[in-house]
């Protein structure tokens, strides 16, 4: 969590406004630190069941953790397109909103 966390306030750090140019080193970073939580949430997953030490709450956590980096996600596709303040910014978070909340049919 940390590793995303990081990569996405590097890139606010460089650009609140998510509409001016960045330097492209700064997405190689977050996706590397998406890259990296990926890896260490799947191990985390994996290792807790083995061990049988896996919970109800726990995967209530995980997924609540996997959600808020959907957010960071989808700053970085907005700061990568250079919405901005504009509509298309509103539509494309009540989208991620909508995706999360519908049940799997």
């Amino acid at each position: 969590m940390i590793s995303a966390l990081s990569g996405i306030a590097l890139l606010i750090f460089q650009d609140f406004t998510l509409a001016k140019n960045i330097p492209n080193w700064n997405f190689f970073v977050f996706a590397f630190a998406c890259f990296a939580y990926q890896t260490f949430d799947a191990v985390d997953g994996v290792h807790a069941r083995m061990l049988k030490a896996s919970s109800p709450l726990g995967q209530l956590f995980d997924h609540g953790i996997d959600a808020l980096l959907h957010g960071a996600l989808l700053t970085t596709q907005m700061q990568a397109m250079k919405t901005g303040g504009s509509f298309m910014s509103f539509v494309y978070f009540f989208s991620l909103v909508v995706s999360q909340s519908l049940p799997i049919i």
